[in-house]
């Protein structure tokens, strides 16, 4: 998701905004990497086997990457040590998604994929267009379709269907419990008499933060392995936003947002440019629906 483009806009101004958001995305891919590196650390392997091996292998490339992604964040490296170091953690990337292949399960190259009826879902939103984009160019697929399903339809509409299994699988009867930390918690009289409004309302914002995303674990167990049509159903709790894959949604709507001449001037462009290029060649986009098909493409993007 960098281009050499992108990245040699960079100037040696600290505020500048092509190193911003150079930055705000390395921030991101370091957050994910110190957790992946945690999830590998925590593996109870002791066995002298290929298993072992293989996490040992995991490690020194994810330690590697770390290493890699600090030296990116030093705020005063040119445009020219950022190119180089990027394309350094690129191939060490690459060597870190080899050595964990073994154990991810093969990926179907065919996927047609149902949403609902809103907006913004819709395979008419430019948002989505780019996100399946993103993804098909990452996984390489053959086919792809998404059918956005008629309005007024529940009953025949999957999407819609299966929100009942999810709500029969909430409302089983027992309470949700929301307040998990309450008001103030964690402050003592004293410092609630010094604590300035802004901190205050800043600490209410990571309290409400907090319950909401408890209450979501919560409801996660409650859909866990509840039965749907045709199987049982997964859930999971989202993540926060700046352990995002995809932390770039400000900038892509700053993009689509602007006329064709100020795009040029702005962080990612280059980058952004290229999808747009790769939804035009190879998407088949209907009021309905969105289709790709490899087999049908003008070359191997």
């Amino acid at each position: 998701m960098t281009s050499k483009e992108d990245t040699l806009k960079i100037t040696d101004n600290p505020n500048c905004q092509f190193r911003l958001y150079e930055w705000e995305r390395i921030e991101a891919l370091e957050k994910t990497v110190n957790l992946c590196f945690e999830s590998v650390e925590d593996m109870n392997v002791h066995s002298q086997d290929e298993m072992e091996l293989n996490i040992q292998s995991i490690l020194k490339n994810i330690i590697n990457l770390i290493q890699v992604l600090e030296q990116l964040n030093q705020s005063s490296a040119s445009q020219y040590v950022i190119w180089e170091s990027t394309n350094t953690l690129s191939k060490l990337w690459d060597q870190s998604w080899r050595s964990i292949l073994p154990f991810v399960p093969v990926m179907k190259s065919r996927i047609h994929k149902f949403t609902d009826a809103g907006p913004g879902v819709g395979v008419t939103n430019h948002d989505v267009r780019f996100r399946i984009a993103d993804i098909i160019i990452l996984t390489n697929l053959d086919y792809y379709i998404r059918h956005h399903l008629a309005n007024d339809d529940s009953s025949q509409n999957e999407v819609e269907r299966i929100q009942s299994y999810v709500g029969d699988a909430i409302c089983d009867g027992g309470p949700l419990k929301w307040e998990y930390k309450q008001p103030y918690e964690g402050f003592s009289n004293e410092q609630l008499n010094e604590i300035s409004l802004d901190e205050l309302e800043s600490s209410e914002l990571d309290r409400m933060k907090y319950n909401a995303f408890k209450v979501c674990d919560e409801l996660r167990f409650h859909i866990e392995g509840a039965p749907a049509s045709g199987g049982f159903m997964k859930a999971y709790t989202s993540q926060t936003n700046e352990y995002f894959y995809f932390n770039n949604h400000q900038h892509l709507k700053k993009y689509l947002a602007a006329s064709e001449n100020a795009k040029i001037a702005l962080p990612g462009s280059h980058y952004f440019k290229m999808v747009q290029d790769f939804i035009e060649k190879h998407f088949d986009i209907g009021e309905k629906y969105l289709e790709y098909v490899r087999y049908a493409c003008l070359d191997d993007s």
